[in-house]
């Protein structure tokens, strides 16, 4: 999906209010219906129990990498640009000047 046109046509921030709550309903269905909780997965993690919430963890947590890389690889976005990382004494600025 190219959302270029759809930022061309209506504009950056519109889209981004757009596309922000789509996102957001998506993952707040998807965590309802698997329970996600990622406080309960911390602590089942740190009782040493490998339990159900930490699964799901595991599996969301590589799913996520394996997507923003993708999508880096593929030009889908540049994660340089992104305004998290482009904050000046972000701890992401901060990640990426350290690797040099």
């Amino acid at each position: 999906m190219d959302i270029l046109p759809l930022i061309d046509r209506i504009g950056e921030a519109p889209t981004a209010a757009l596309l922000g709550p789509c996102t957001g309903i998506v993952f707040g269905v998807a965590a309802q219906r698997s329970r996600f909780c990622l406080r309960a997965a911390t602590v089942e993690f740190a009782r040493r129990r490998l339990g159900p919430r930490v699964a799901v963890w595991l599996l969301c947590f590589p799913t996520a990498l394996v997507w923003v890389h993708g999508s880096e690889l593929s030009g889908f976005f540049r994660a340089d640009e992104a305004r998290t990382m482009a904050v000046p004494g972000s701890w992401p600025e901060a990640a990426r000047s350290a690797r040099g």
